[in-house]
């Protein structure tokens, strides 16, 4: 889901972090080693789909640089370098892999430090008292029509009074 970025990559992270590899099972039987070769691949299959789907939808997420700030697109980029270094220090996959996997990390990397230039960087606001949402929007950006912006990015319930405090504000 392109439209909720953050939410999406979270996901994606905890479907392929649930699909480590399956419990061992007993090798006495031949059709139990073979049910748990098989779900051992399944598990692989989804990890790694679900590493390039992460990267898209992170290359998606760039394309907003209205909302999506810089350093959630570094942090993000890390997590999916990190997820696969994981994968290649716990498999031992084969060569073509080996150099997909590879190939995908670098593209990641190389896609957040050119691209990631050109996101806005976060910073914190302290509000002194509680404000309209559209008062603080103009006096944070000198554009009161920002004032949704605003308070999605830092989850405020009533757009009449964002509470005194640290604010998230896009610079």
């Amino acid at each position: 889901d392109a439209s909720a970025p953050l939410a999406a990559l979270s996901r994606l992270q905890d479907f392929a972090a649930a699909r480590s590899t399956p419990a061992s099972v007993s090798t006495l039987a031949s059709s139990r080693a073979r049910v748990l070769v098989n779900e051992q691949a399944r598990c692989a299959l989804i990890r790694l789909c679900c590493y390039g789907a992460q990267a898209r939808v992170l290359s998606a997420a760039m394309e907003d640089a209205e909302t999506f700030t810089r350093q959630q697109a570094e942090q993000l980029g890390d997590s999916i370098a990190q997820q696969i270094d994981d994968e290649l220090e716990s498999t031992d996959p084969p060569l073509d892999l080996l150099r997909a996997l590879g190939d995908l990390r670098v593209a990641v990397v190389r896609d957040v430090e050119r691209r990631g230039l050109q996101l806005q960087r976060a910073a914190v606001y302290h509000n002194p008292v509680a404000l309209p949402a559209l008062l603080l929007a103009h006096r944070v950006y000198q554009d009161a029509t920002r004032w949704e912006e605003l308070c999605e990015r830092n989850g405020v319930r009533h757009t009449a009074m964002v509470p005194a405090g640290p604010v998230e504000v896009l610079q």
